[in-house]
């Protein structure tokens, strides 16, 4: 499938070829057309599971309780200095084991988030991260593995960057991604995307 980006509403598109009807400059015909194209745009939507950041963790999965309980009996033990330091470095294990939502093996979801290039933007993106928060990944720690997921696109996306927010669609898959910016543990496949539009 090739890349498409949906980034004009369809409502606009509906009042520019109402104009273009009322000028007559389109055809019954070539509304007809539009009229097609728009539902087909909506029935590839339906085809998409819509799913949020929070889907991709296990309900039970709680990294901060995980934390306080693997440094109960040590945190008397350390020095105050040592202490921030440790902490960290628990906390970047136990993101980068983060557990995953096995039922979204091999859907077709659609996602929102934000982008982290990971080869060169002005050439066309074919692989990013995708993660839920600005600035995530460019500061330490990377969020957990779970909500980190690796996109790669058969065709270069033009005219995206760093930090922008995008809603893909694609298969996802449990699969791990290991890059110095963070560890995702699903890959999405991309089939079309286009600038984040809100809820």
């Amino acid at each position: 499938m090739h890349l498409k980006n949906l980034s004009m509403k369809s409502p606009s598109r509906r009042a520019f070829c109402v104009d273009l009807l009322r000028w007559g400059l389109l055809s019954t015909s070539g509304l007809s057309v539009w009229v097609d194209a728009m539902a087909a745009q909506a029935r590839e939507k339906n085809n998409y599971q819509s799913i949020d950041w929070r889907d991709l963790m296990p309900p039970n999965w709680h990294p901060g309780l995980q934390l306080k309980a693997e440094m109960a009996d040590k945190i008397n033990e350390l020095k105050k200095e040592d202490l921030n330091t440790i902490l960290q470095e628990r906390l970047k294990d136990i993101y980068q084991r983060a557990p995953v939502n096995a039922a979204l093996h091999q859907k077709r979801i659609q996602l929102s988030g934000y982008t982290v290039p990971l080869d060169d933007a002005q050439r066309g993106l074919k692989e990013f991260l995708l993660v839920p928060t600005f600035g995530a990944c460019i500061h330490t720690p990377p969020p957990p593995q779970n909500q980190i997921v690796y996109v790669i696109s058969s065709t270069p996306l033009e005219d995206v960057g760093l930090m922008d927010a995008l809603t893909v669609r694609g298969q996802l898959s449990v699969k791990t991604f290991d890059n110095s910016m963070g560890r995702a543990a699903y890959t999405l496949g991309l089939e079309s995307f286009q600038p984040y539009q809100g809820s």
